[in-house]
């Protein structure tokens, strides 16, 4: 039954890693401005992370609050404020547990919302304690040779919820799967 288990989340991690590489390979449609493709990861009680492609390197960060009228905290890509590049994955910390967020993403000197309304998310509740459980893998450019640094690895298990980790200089990437939760978290 382990193997089985664990042969399944290999074929699942793989399966999202090959769909990251279609993607990677074409950039998201930014055909409006009012709204941007994006992917709410890592969800729990006290964080999200909010991840997208753009067509050119540009910075990127997310201002978000409370309420929609107020996003008056910025946080900037994990790499730094002055990251420029085609992904951008920004983890907001610090959060409450089961409260309704909200959140613009400013991309390129561009602010991207729902059409004039900020995007809304709700933290998870808290959970009990869970041993870690790491994935870990690295990732190639095509070739085999080049690590794909900056490339964003997305995870979900079966109708989990989706994880995402940006893959380091070295082409390695690592998760604790452990805490992965419901997709309405």
């Amino acid at each position: 039954m382990v193997s089985f288990i664990n042969r399944k989340v290999w074929h699942t991690i793989m399966a999202v890693v090959l769909a990251l590489s279609m993607i990677l390979v074409s950039p998201v449609n930014q055909a409006s401005a009012a709204d941007m493709a994006h992917q709410v990861t890592n969800v729990n009680n006290l964080s999200f992370t909010i991840s997208w492609v753009t067509d050119a390197t540009e910075t990127g960060y997310v201002n978000y609050g409370t309420s929609a009228s107020s996003l008056d905290n910025t946080t900037y890509d994990e790499r730094g404020q002055a990251t420029e590049d085609d992904t951008h994955h920004v983890t907001i910390t610090g959060l409450t547990a089961s409260t309704p967020y909200y959140y613009e993403i400013v991309s390129g000197g561009t602010t991207y919302n729902n059409g004039g309304v900020p995007y809304e998310i709700t933290t998870g509740p808290g959970l009990d304690f869970k041993m870690p459980d790491p994935i870990t893998g690295t990732a190639y450019k095509v070739g085999g040779v080049t690590a794909a640094e900056g490339t964003i690895i997305y995870v979900t298990i079966d109708t989990s919820q989706i994880l995402s980790v940006l893959v380091d200089s070295s082409g390695a990437w690592g998760l604790d799967i452990a805490p992965i939760r419901a997709a309405d978290y």
